[in-house]
């Protein structure tokens, strides 16, 4: 029982960090070096940090495509943020 809980815990691990990666080789990034929140993620120092200024169509379309990249779960949560943004 134990080493199925540390199995489980290792690969809610291995997917988060394949998240992480995809947002950040799509360029999010970014806002980790602008946040000063670089040096709190592991991995960030494998990513290139170029600060750019995005526009915010491009931004969009950006995320858009990378939650499509992460799957239909993913695309459903950009669904449900698309619509609630719009009351605020």
């Amino acid at each position: 029982m134990l080493l199925y809980r540390f199995y489980q815990k290792l690969r809610v691990i291995k997917r988060f960090n394949q998240i992480l990666l995809i947002f950040f080789k799509a360029g999010f990034s970014v806002f980790l070096a602008q946040e000063g929140l670089k040096k709190h993620v592991p991995i960030s120092h494998q990513l290139d940090t170029k600060l750019v200024q995005i526009q915010e169509e491009i931004l969009a379309i950006k995320f858009r495509e990378t939650l499509e990249r992460l799957g239909p779960i993913f695309v459903k949560f950009g669904q449900v943020l698309s619509t609630s943004i719009s009351f605020f």
